[in-house]
C-alpha cells in the first residue's frame, strides 16, 4: 500500500543522511533500526493486510522491530551518559527492567480481562502480540523522553545530532505506541485511520530528522565557561555516577 512505501522511502532517506554526514558509525543501532524499517514497510507494501502472508510477517516483523528498537535506546544511553559509566550501567538497567515489566503486566491484565467473544479464538495470539508490542513501544517513549528531561536539567553538552535522535525517536515510539493501542481497540485489530496517521507522522519525523542532521566536524577545543549553578548540577552528576559504580560492584 502506498502508505507502506512512503514510510519505506522516509526511512530510506534518513538512513541514507545519516551514512552522508558520517555519522553511521556512532549511530549504528538506530541505522539498522532504520534499514529494518525501510525493508519491511518495502515487503509490506506488496501484500495484502487480510492475507495469511501478510499475518505471519507481521507476528515475525513485531520482535525484530522490538529488539532494534531496544539497541537503539540503548546506544542512545551510552552515547548521552559516555563519561558517567554508573548512571549509563544503570540506565540500562532500568530500561531492561521497565520493558520487562510493563510487558509482563500488561499481557497479565490482558488475560486477566479476556473474556471469549471480543475476538475470534484465533486473533488472540496477534492480540497478545499487540499488547506486548504497545507496552515495550511505549517504555521505549517514556526512556527517551526521561533521557531529554536529564538532559533539560544538566549541562551535559552533548552534540547535536544526539539531541535530534532523542526528540525525533521519542515521538516516533509514542506514535506507534498510540497506533497499537488503536489497533487492539479494534474487533479485527486493524484500523485504517490509526495505520494511515501513523504511517503519516512517522514519515514526517523521519523525513524531518534526516534533513536535521548535521555532520560533526572537527574543531579546536571551546572554552567553555560554566557558571556556579552548571558546576553544582555537573558535580551532582558526578557524585551520582560514583556512587551508581560503587552499588554495581557489590
Amino acid at each position: 500500500m502506498v502508505r507502506e512505501f512512503v514510510q519505506s522511502a522516509a526511512a530510506l532517506v534518513a538512513l541514507t543522511r545519516l551514512v552522508y554526514v558520517n555519522q553511521a558509525k556512532q549511530f549504528r543501532a538506530l541505522a539498522w533500526y532504520l534499514g529494518l524499517l525501510c525493508v519491511s514497510n518495502l515487503l509490506a507494501g506488496g501484500l495484502s493486510v487480510r492475507s495469511k502472508t501478510y499475518f505471519w510477517f507481521y507476528l515475525a516483523l513485531i520482535p525484530l522491530e522490538s529488539i532494534a528498537g531496544i539497541f537503539a535506546i540503548r546506544e542512545l544511553i551510552a552515547l548521552i551518559f559516555a563519561n558517567y559509566p554508573g548512571l549509563r550501567t544503570v540506565g540500562r538497567w532500568a530500561l531492561y527492567a521497565g520493558i520487562g515489566l510493563s510487558v509482563v503486566t500488561s499481557i497479565a491484565i490482558t488475560r486477566l480481562f479476556q473474556y471469549s467473544g471480543a475476538h475470534p479464538r484465533h486473533k488472540w495470539t496477534l492480540f497478545y502480540v499487540e499488547t506486548a508490542q504497545r507496552s515495550l513501544t511505549l517504555t521505549l517513549a517514556i526512556a527517551v523522553m526521561a533521557i531529554v528531561f536529564v538532559l533539560s536539567k544538566y549541562p551535559l553538552n552533548l552534540s547535536r545530532n544526539t539531541l535530534l535522535c532523542c526528540v525525533f525517536f521519542s515521538a516516533i515510539f509514542l506514535v506507534e505506541a498510540a497506533q497499537l493501542l488503536a489497533d487492539t481497540a479494534q474487533r479485527l485489530l486493524f484500523s485504517e485511520l490509526a495505520e494511515t496517521a501513523a504511517a503519516i507522522s512517522i514519515s514526517g519525523c523521519l523525513f524531518a530528522w534526516g534533513w536535521l542532521l548535521r555532520a560533526q566536524t572537527a574543531t579546536a577545543p571551546r572554552v567553555v565557561v560554566s557558571t556556579a549553578h552548571e558546576d553544582r548540577l555537573l558535580h551532582q552528576l558526578e557524585s551520582l555516577n560514583g556512587l551508581m559504580i560503587r552499588a554495581a560492584r557489590r
